[in-house]
């Protein structure tokens, strides 16, 4: 699943609802199927999408109705900033001579809006808000950006996983208008999977919204994100003009034991748009304006070097909801070329013979993920739907043939083929 499109059309002025009414900041997507059909988003939910996906990373959802931060109409001047609206309460003229002082000077690079407080601010204005963990903790932080004030806080017992902000797995626990780092602001949870949760929040230094992915807090996942940020890391520096078309990374941090990613916030993956089109297909010349923006970035990442090793519909995502540009999302279980972390990789749908095998592998792999893909784009089903990987090579070959000698001697051949290269059945 968030830069100039942080937040959904990247022209996102929160400031312009009050009270119930929203902005509509999505013009009605259209798209044709393969059957001629008008395939329409206008009135798309924004839980439908994101409930469909098997592994959600970071897909927002088009709607109507834009969500706002949970504090923002409350807050003096339009601020998106809950302790700063305190100490306006409580001293108006220190709010003002605080706000002359947090003014960027000329040439600094901070927008006018990003106003913060001091911890020791934030224990005497916000004290209320602030459960005992966070009193300890709020000093380690030297700007406060927002503290969650209305929100139903977990009660935090020293001796219960992660002073109680763990589930017994080790996922964080979502709460909604909660702070994160005392300066995101939890808006919805958009998806769950086995390395942890995304969820939607806003910025209140930067005023826009961005998808944050949230670690498990179990050992293994947090070595597996080093490796994510590293090749999101060199993604960024070798991709300065932003034309790869990979999901940009913002930020990365280490809350409460959790290590945590911000990304830009897009819009509904390409398994949303087939389910929209209730499987029947996109229009072709809309499948060709996708490949080529999913080549652009395939072609980019061999040129590094870096496999993606999780190419599918689900990883792949409009940028906005009217326009059918789409960046690649989810550089989870990716690698460098000559260093794999995995061997089991890929979801099985898109996964090459030489992953299942058990042979070496390389960028090819996601070229094999993108031709399947493309198919199911255009007819509306899996090219390749294995209920398990001996039926995944039987497809295979029942369409393409039996692979060459170097495949099936791999380190897993003899699970699918008897000595004379004949498929077998476990």
């Amino acid at each position: 699943m968030e830069n100039s499109q942080l937040a959904f059309d990247g022209s996102c002025n929160p400031t312009k609802a009050h009270g119930t009414a929203k902005a509509c900041l999505f013009p009605p997507l259209t798209f044709c199927n393969g059957h001629g059909e008008a395939l329409s988003m206008k009135n798309l939910s924004l839980t439908d999408a994101s409930e469909t996906a098997d592994d959600l990373s970071l897909s927002a959802v088009a709607s109507d109705a834009v969500e706002l931060p949970h504090c923002l109409n409350s807050c003096p001047v339009g601020m998106a900033n809950i302790s700063i609206r305190k100490m306006y309460e409580q001293n108006p003229k220190m709010y003002e001579q605080y706000i002359r002082k947090q003014e960027p000077r000329p040439g600094e690079d901070r927008p006018p809006s990003a106003h913060f407080i001091t911890p020791q601010q934030a224990l005497k204005f916000c004290q209320n808000s602030l459960v005992p963990y966070e009193e300890r903790e709020i000093v380690k932080y030297k700007k406060i950006y927002y503290v969650g004030e209305d929100a139903q806080k977990c009660s935090t017992l020293d001796s219960l996983n992660n002073y109680g902000n763990d589930d017994a797995n080790g996922f964080y626990r979502i709460v909604k208008a909660d702070h994160i780092a005392y300066r995101y602001e939890v808006i919805r949870l958009l998806g769950r999977g086995s390395f942890g949760q995304v969820i939607k929040a806003f910025d209140h230094r930067k005023r826009t919204f961005v998808a944050l992915k949230i670690i498990r807090n179990q050992q293994p996942f947090h070595r597996q994100v080093c490796s994510e940020v590293n090749i999101l890391s060199l993604l960024c520096r070798m991709d300065e003009e932003n034309k790869s078309n990979t999901v940009r990374m913002i930020d990365h941090f280490t809350f409460r034991n959790h290590k945590c990613i911000t990304f830009e916030l897009l819009s509904i993956s390409l398994y949303d748009v087939l389910r929209l089109s209730k499987y029947r297909g996109i229009n072709l010349k809309v499948v060709r304006r996708f490949a080529f923006d999913i080549l652009q970035c395939l072609d980019f990442l061999k040129r590094y070097g870096i496999i993606h090793c999780d190419l599918k519909p689900e990883n792949i995502v409009l940028r906005q909801s009217d326009r059918t540009g789409v960046r690649v999302i989810d550089f989870g279980s990716s690698c460098v070329k000559g260093s794999r972390l995995y061997s089991y990789i890929q979801s099985r749908f898109y996964r090459a013979p030489e992953v299942i095998l058990g042979c070496i592998y390389s960028t090819p792999i996601d070229m094999w993920s993108f031709g399947c893909i493309l198919v199911e784009l255009f007819t509306g089903n899996p090219l390749f739907p294995g209920v398990d990987e001996t039926d995944q090579m039987a497809l295979i070959i029942e369409m393409l043939g039996v692979p060459p000698p170097k495949l099936i001697n791999g380190r897993r051949g003899s699970i699918f083929f008897d000595p004379d290269g004949k498929q077998q059945w476990p």
